[in-house]
């Protein structure tokens, strides 16, 4: 082997040949991957509702949380006619409602519930209790809204009954047209009642409806940030003719 050779061996053996270092305390030798962290344990507080699932119902906000509250109390006054075929009666209200309107943050529903009594004062005296909730979509110059209103009521005057006692429920429903501000709004209420003596027999009389009862009425609203004005004529078909009625409310 010559001198050339040999030293072209040693040069090749230098290249291929591993290079290591003798390491100091606390190193890692050249070349070896360090090992990876393990990670730290997830701490759940266990006095926390559990995560919902990803993309699941659960992950909405809860509705409560999403609801816009607001009450509201109203005086309420009316008249009333009563026309019975040969007697008719004429019938002031007075009586209040209160409540709450909301609205949901992310969808176009808005409602009311609401509590309402009046006094029917006449020549004879009446009352009429209710117990409501309305629910539906709104947009910027309308709105729909259905729900049950749950309901008492009577009139007596002397030896005429012009509204015999029943409990019953009215199937409101109701839209506006117009802006928050100003507004008319119209609706009916089939009702349902729990007295045989107040159903209407449709078959005897020419008035348009349906259920044990109908009422149909319109209105104007004028809704303010100080306080409200609804004036509402409405005319209701009951088993001893129809009523006839005007009412306003002012609420703050």
């Amino acid at each position: 082997m010559t001198l050339l050779s040999l030293l072209g061996s040693l040069v090749a053996f230098a290249q291929d040949a591993p290079v290591v270092r003798i390491p100091a305390d606390g190193d890692t030798p050249v070349g070896e991957p360090e090992p990876a962290p393990e990670p730290a344990p997830e701490v759940v507080d266990p006095t926390l509702p559990p995560l919902p699932e990803e993309g699941g119902l659960a992950a909405e906000i809860p509705l409560l949380e999403r609801l816009d509250w607001a009450p509201y109390w109203e005086p309420i006054a009316g008249y009333q006619i009563y026309n019975a075929g040969r007697f008719g009666t004429s019938v002031f209200t007075v009586g209040a409602m209160v409540g709450v309107r909301y609205e949901d943050q992310e969808s176009p529903l808005v409602g009311r519930t609401r509590v309402a009594a009046s006094a029917l004062l006449g020549g004879g005296l009446g009352v009429d209790a209710r117990l409501g909730s309305f629910l539906g979509p709104a947009g910027k110059y309308w709105s729909v809204q259905a729900g049950p209103d749950f309901f008492y009521n009577r009139y007596v005057e002397g030896n005429l009954s012009f509204l015999p006692p029943s409990p019953g429920m009215d199937m409101v429903v109701r839209a506006t047209l117009g802006p928050e501000q100003v507004y008319v709004l119209g609706g009916v209420s089939p009702a349902i009642l729990l007295s045989p003596d107040r159903r209407v027999n449709w078959e005897r009389t020419d008035r348009f409806g349906f259920g044990h009862e109908f009422e149909w009425y319109v209105g104007g609203v004028i809704d303010t940030d100080v306080f409200s004005f609804a004036l509402t004529w409405r005319e209701r078909t009951i088993s001893t003719g129809v009523i006839q009625s005007v009412s306003f409310t002012v609420g703050i």
